[in-house]
């Protein structure tokens, strides 16, 4: 069974809102003169790039059933999953770079307006973020990419155990660190043993469960998801904010996360229970959001900068305003930009990879 499941992308459209929503929490903090009218539990957006995960993961294990142990399909994978990743990724880090050049003092602000762009293209692990910040979240997607790419040259018979081993691994570089005093300086060690790949992990077995037939639970996992979902990572965001990285992210964030998953999953192929469209809308340009909302945020606080004023009604326009021009943008990103440079790519595959054409996994959106 390989029907795309319309509910995974109707969640991809719910995780950019949770990320718009946390951006939109800090963008009230750095320019609104008159106090913040956001509750701080809207920090817990921050989860949104979690869901993602998990959805990734769920994804890439079902479109390389059947790819395993046959190169040209393994070179198509990487070429699709690439392709689909850093030309509109480059595109935006062009436009930054353009920024950066003309006025370098609005780029990367917390961390001193310094980036490495050789890792920033590549996007290669580096202790300060990309050029394009929110591209620290897509140097984990090339990683896991990788990986599933090495994978894929074993027998399926096996995938099972050696994502298990890989999380196995993970657990115990996490334990080294907790009980060892063991600490990854270097940016590679720090990825690679990053407890946010369990979240990728647990969707490649999320979706190996849904398509085994397992989907009984679909309604008591989607009940404890959308419970857990918003309460853990409300209190996380609001009471324990520095706790937002390691092992107590992976579990308040990505548990509920994989809950979620599950159960729209399993109640579209169970029940044929699908989620509203405006959603499925949303996820179909949620990498271009993901991409180019923090520029029109930026863009909406120095205005707010320049014609605010001290009172409710001024946060209630900005706050409107930045939302609506994030998804009008990331609309005409995804119309105009994301939709041609993927047709271009899948062009010069057809044109130039031809011995792929009988032998290609079936790419998910």
């Amino acid at each position: 069974m390989r029907r795309k499941i319309l509910n995974i992308q109707a969640l991809r459209g719910i995780a950019i809102l949770l990320v718009l929503a946390y951006h939109l929490l800090r963008l009230e903090e750095k320019f609104s003169p008159a106090g913040r009218f956001l509750p701080s539990f809207m920090r817990f957006g921050a989860s949104g790039v979690d869901l993602f995960f998990v959805i990734s993961g769920f994804v890439m294990a079902t479109v390389i059933r059947g790819c395993f142990q046959d190169r040209n399909r393994i070179t198509a994978f990487l070429y699709h999953r690439f392709t689909r990743i850093y030309p509109l990724y480059w595109f935006y880090t062009l436009v930054v770079l353009g920024v950066f050049a003309v006025r370098p003092q609005w780029v990367n602000s917390s961390q001193g307006h310094q980036f490495d762009l050789f890792s920033s293209v590549l996007l290669l692990p580096d202790e300060r973020l990309p050029l394009v910040m929110v591209g620290w979240s897509l140097i984990y997607e090339v990683y896991f990419y990788l990986m599933i790419a090495l994978l894929l040259c074993l027998p399926e018979k096996w995938f099972v155990r050696s994502c298990g081993l890989w999380a196995g691994t993970i657990a115990g570089a996490g334990l080294l660190q907790h009980y060892g005093g063991l600490t990854p300086v270097r940016p590679f060690f720090q990825l690679i043993s990053s407890p946010m790949t369990i979240e990728f992990i647990a969707g490649c077995f999320t979706a190996l469960i849904v398509y085994s037939g397992r989907t009984s639970w679909g309604r008591i996992s989607l009940a404890a998801g959308l419970v857990l979902f918003p309460g853990l990572t409300a209190y996380l965001g609001s009471y324990a904010p520095e706790a937002t990285l390691g092992w107590l992210r992976t579990a308040v964030f990505g548990g509920p996360s994989v809950l979620l998953v599950y159960g729209v999953s399993a109640l579209e192929l169970k029940c044929n229970l699908i989620l509203p469209r405006v959603f499925r809308w949303i996820g179909d340009i949620s990498y271009s959001m993901y991409l180019s909302h923090l520029l029109v945020l930026a863009a909406v606080g120095r205005l707010w900068l320049i014609f605010s004023v001290p009172v409710l009604w001024d946060n209630l326009f900005f706050l409107a305003a930045a939302a609506s021009l994030a998804v009008g943008a990331a609309y005409f990103s995804y119309r105009f930009i994301e939709t041609p440079l993927l047709n271009w790519t899948r062009g010069v595959k057809r044109n130039n990879f031809s011995s792929f054409s009988s032998a290609t996994c079936p790419m998910s959106s």
